[in-house]
C-alpha cells in the first residue's frame, strides 16, 4: 500500500503534488485544532458544571471568588472573577444597588463576548476546511483526469497502463480532499453544539449573578 502511494506521488505532475501537499497541510492542522479544541471544550464544560455547584452553594461572594481560581478553564468562573473584581472596586461609588447591578450587567456582557470569542477561536478554520477541501481535491481530480487523457493521446498502445497514472492521481486527490474535509466537518458541528450549550449557560449565569448581587449588596 505504501509503495503504491509513493508510486502515485512520483508519477504525479506539479499541480497534483501541490494539491496533495496543500490538503495534507490542511488536514494536519485540522487534526491539531480538533485535539486542542476538544481539550478546551472538555475542560470548559466540566469546570463550568463544578463552578455552578459552588456558585449556588449559598457561599459568600468573596469565598466563591477565592475558590473560582480553581476553575480557570470555565468561562463562567472567569466572568465571575472579573465582574466581582469590578463590583468590589465600584461598590463605594454607587449609592443605589440597582445602579451597581446595571453596571455589573454591562461588564458581564462584555466579558461574555470575550469568552465566546475565545471559545470560537479556530472554529472558522474547521468550517473553511470542511467546505473547501473537497473542492481543492476536485481540482486535483480534474487535473489528474486531464493527465490521464493526455497520456492516452500520446501513448502508442491504448491500454490501461497509459491512463493509470493520471487516474490514480485523480483518485488520490479525491481521497485526500475527503480525508481532510470529513473530520473537520464532524468536529465543527460537534464543537458548535458544545459552544451553544456554554453560551446558554453564560447568558443564564448573567441573570443569576444579577439576582445574587441584589441580595448580597
Amino acid at each position: 500500500m505504501g509503495g503504491n502511494f509513493l508510486s502515485i506521488l512520483r508519477t504525479s505532475g506539479p499541480v497534483g503534488l501541490a494539491v496533495f501537499l496543500v490538503l495534507t497541510a490542511m488536514s494536519v492542522l485540522s487534526l491539531a485544532v480538533i485535539f486542542a479544541k476538544y481539550v478546551q471544550f472538555s475542560k470548559a464544560s466540566a469546570e463550568s458544571s463544578k463552578f455552578l455547584e459552588l456558585f449556588f452553594s449559598k457561599a459568600e461572594l468573596k469565598t466563591i471568588n477565592e475558590l473560582a481560581k480553581n476553575f480557570s478553564n470555565s468561562p463562567l468562573a472567569v466572568m465571575f472573577m472579573q465582574s466581582y473584581s469590578d463590583v468590589v472596586k465600584m461598590k463605594e461609588s454607587f449609592q443605589k444597588v440597582q445602579d451597581l447591578v446595571d453596571v455589573a450587567e454591562r461588564n458581564l456582557k462584555r466579558y461574555y463576548i470575550e469568552e465566546v470569542s475565545r471559545l470560537e477561536s479556530w472554529l472558522p478554520y474547521l468550517a473553511t476546511t470542511a467546505s473547501s477541501a473537497p473542492f481543492i481535491g476536485l481540482f486535483g481530480t480534474v487535473v489528474g483526469t486531464m493527465n490521464a487523457f493526455l497520456g492516452l493521446s500520446t501513448a502508442q498502445d491504448t491500454t490501461i497502463q497509459a491512463v493509470a497514472p493520471g487516474i490514480a492521481e485523480a483518485l488520490l486527490a479525491t481521497a485526500v480532499g475527503l480525508a481532510a474535509a470529513i473530520p473537520a466537518s464532524i468536529a465543527y458541528n460537534f464543537f458548535a453544539t458544545k459552544l451553544k450549550k456554554l453560551k446558554t449557560q453564560m447568558l443564564e449565569f448573567i441573570e443569576d449573578f444579577k439576582v445574587i448581587l441584589r441580595i448580597s449588596l
